[in-house]
């Protein structure tokens, strides 16, 4: 299974928040990976072609 997670982080000493993306990998009920993704544009991510 594969889960997407959009995390939002409010720190009382930080004015402003912290948000990150990630992508988890779980088989067989347990974590196998985990990726952090960039939530800016200016990523150059492409899609793969099969």
């Amino acid at each position: 299974m594969v889960v997407d997670v959009h995390t939002i982080v409010v720190e009382r000493q930080l004015p402003a928040t912290i948000e990150n993306r990630y992508l988890l990998l779980i088989k067989g009920g347990k974590l196998t990976a985990a990726q952090r993704i960039p939530l800016d544009d200016g990523t150059d991510c492409q899609r793969e072609e099969a």
